[in-house]
C-alpha cells in the first residue's frame, strides 16, 4: 500500500487521525502498519497550531517504520524554505510557540533556531527528500514544471538540494519543483510534456501538495496522470484526506464522520 498525504500546515490532528483510520499506527500512534509506504508531499510548518509536533512523530515513524517492512518519505515544501530563508509571513501565535520546548526559550527564537543550520529541524530536513519514485507514482511537493520534461529524476533532486542550502545561506533562486502551479493553469501541451516526463523516469502518475482544494477533495487532471492531495487541511477541520493505492486502485480518503474514513475517486480538476 502506498499513502500520500498532503499539506497539513500544522493541523497535528488531522495527521492524528488519518493514521489511526488508515491503520498506519496503534493507538498511542506508533507506527505499526506493515509493507507501507507512507509520503508526506511537504508544508508541515506554518498556518496552524503545532507543526514541530507533527515533524517529531514524523521524525519517529521514520525511525520505526523499517521494522514493518514500511517506510515513510517526507518531501521538502516550499514552506520549510520559506522558514529556513528567514521568512516567516504565513507564522501564527500556536504554531510558533509549539517549539518552545525547555528552557524557557520563546517559540519565535526556538523555531528561528530549529530552522536555523545545525538545528535540529534543519538537520533532519536536510537528510529529507525533493522528489521521488514509489510504484508508479513520481511524488514532489509542487505541480509538474514543464520545463523539467528532459530531466531524471536523480538531476531534479541534485538540483533542489543544491538550492536548499544555498537558501540557507541567503540565496534566493526560487526552486519551481516547490512552486510551480502549471496544472491549474494548463498552458500548451501541458499534458504531453507532463507524459514524456513520467514515461523516461518509469512512472504513471505524478502527485504533489501545494496548490489547495478549499472544497477538500483531492483532484485528478490530464488524464490521471496528475493528481494533486493538498485539501488545505489547515483551514477548514473537514478537510482532512489522504490518497490511497491499494491493489491497483487509486482513491481518496475522507473522514466519514462515525471515526473512520470513507473511499471515493478524486475529482476531476
Amino acid at each position: 500500500m502506498i499513502i500520500f498525504i498532503g499539506d497539513l500546515h500544522g493541523n497535528v490532528d488531522a495527521l492524528n487521525q488519518l493514521a489511526c483510520g488508515l491503520k498506519l499506527t496503534d493507538s498511542l500512534l506508533s507506527w505499526s502498519a506493515v509493507d507501507t509506504i507512507l509520503v508526506i508531499t511537504g508544508d508541515v510548518c506554518d498556518r496552524g497550531r503545532d507543526s514541530a509536533s507533527i515533524y517529531r512523530k514524523i521524525m519517529d515513524w521514520q525511525t520505526a517504520s523499517p521494522a514493518f517492512g514500511s517506510e515513510v518519505i517526507f518531501l521538502v515544501g516550499n514552506h520549510e524554505i520559506m522558514n529556513i530563508s528567514g521568512y516567516y509571513y504565513y507564522n501564527t501565535p500556536a504554531e510558533t510557540a509549539s517549539y518552545a520546548f525547555s528552557g524557557g526559550e520563546s517559540g519565535e527564537k526556538a523555531k528561528r533556531k530549529a530552522f536555523a543550520p545545525g538545528g535540529w529541524l534543519f538537520e533532519w530536513l536536510a537528510r529529507q527528500r525533493f522528489i521521488v519514485r514509489t510504484g508508479p507514482f513520481i511524488a514532489a511537493h509542487a505541480d509538474f514544471p514543464a520545463e523539467f520534461k528532459y530531466l531524471s529524476i536523480d538531476e531534479i533532486e541534485e538540483n533542489s538540494r543544491r538550492l536548499f542550502y544555498e537558501s540557507a545561506g541567503g540565496l534566493t533562486e526560487t526552486d519551481s519543483l516547490l512552486w510551480c502551479r502549471d496544472a491549474r493553469i494548463g498552458p500548451p501541451g501541458y499534458e504531453a510534456k507532463l507524459g514524456r516526463f513520467l514515461e523516461s523516469n518509469g512512472a504513471s502518475h505524478w502527485v504533489c501538495g501545494h496548490t489547495p482544494s478549499l472544497d477538500g477533495k483531492i483532484r485528478s487532471g490530464y488524464t490521471g496522470k496528475y493528481i494533486c492531495v493538498d485539501t488545505a487541511m489547515s483551514f477548514r477541520p473537514g478537510n482532512t484526506s489522504a490518497l490511497v493505492y491499494d491493489c491497483g486502485k487509486i482513491l481518496a480518503a475522507y473522514p466519514d464522520g462515525n471515526g473512520g474514513l470513507r473511499y471515493e475517486a478524486p475529482v476531476e480538476l
